[in-house]
């Protein structure tokens, strides 16, 4: 027998999101009150401005591109099979509202106004203590590594350039410091020597959805969620890849992603 609990969905538009949020759609579109949609990268003032200006700056440029890529390209792609995040939520009936950031006082007030039991994030937003205040029992993120050693961002990059031979999917409780909450569930995946990171985004964020998925059902039933704790586990941000990172990518063997990824990866 299912509780009665409900969950609000916060994403972007892109590769990542789309996987994370259709498991959810599919097998629990009745207890999400709404879903939250807010840029990739949102700017609220001059000053957010120059901050996302001076991260662009310091990254790759292949990095950069890889970036619009997996953000507009497979947006257009995903559009053309109805496979976008706000498409999704039509489709299964849930109410979707766009804004700006999520500082603005619209969003804070829409938001409480649903009184969620749980947030379910599945994007790239930073989330403030405003928002994290408002659900009940908690914010669920669902992260594209293994925590805490792959804290950050861009991390199907950083597992490649580590050799590592899998991945990580992982469902976490959101604090105020970023990726440091206690984990609830993980997965891995055994990473195929031909994938392009690229590729590793899409499978990881694919298999991220279902462990989602998984665990929202498990909330569901009423079960408690444990946490997984690894004492010996050393946490790591190295954030977003510079040149010279790149650089080193490129020795691996490995590459950022294939033509044909953009196309088969929606």
């Amino acid at each position: 027998m299912q509780n009665n609990k409900t969950f609000v969905v916060i994403a972007a538009e892109n590769l990542a999101s789309s996987l994370i949020v259709r498991p959810l759609f599919t097998q629990h579109a009745k207890n999400i009150g709404a879903v939250f949609l807010v840029p990739n990268l949102p700017v609220e003032s001059g000053k957010s401005r120059l901050r996302a200006l001076k991260l662009i700056w310091r990254a790759s440029w292949f990095f950069t591109f890889f970036k619009l890529v997996e953000i507009y390209a497979h947006n257009f792609l995903a559009k053309r099979k109805r496979l976008t995040v706000k498409q999704l939520s039509e489709d299964s009936g849930v109410k979707v509202f766009e804004f700006s950031s999520v500082k603005t006082p619209e969003f804070i007030e829409t938001l409480r106004s649903f009184a969620p039991d749980y947030i379910l994030s599945a994007g790239p937003a930073i989330l403030t203590k405003s928002v994290l205040s408002i659900p009940k029992h908690g914010t669920l993120n669902c992260h594209g590594a293994r925590l805490p050693e792959y804290q950050g961002a861009a991390n199907y990059i950083w597992c490649l350039l580590d050799r590592a031979e899998y991945a990580f999917t992982t469902i976490q409780k959101m604090e105020l410091k970023l990726d440091a909450g206690p984990v609830y569930a993980e997965l891995p995946i055994k990473i195929d020597p031909e994938w392009s990171a690229y590729r590793l985004n899409y499978e990881v964020s694919k298999l991220g959805g279902e462990l989602y998925s998984q665990t929202v059902a498990k909330i569901l039933e009423g079960n408690e969620l444990s946490t997984i704790t690894r004492p010996d586990a050393l946490a790591s941000n190295r954030g977003i890849p510079e040149p010279r990172d790149i650089k080193k990518f490129r020795n691996t063997g490995h590459k950022l992603l294939r033509l044909k990824d953009i196309f088969e990866c929606v």
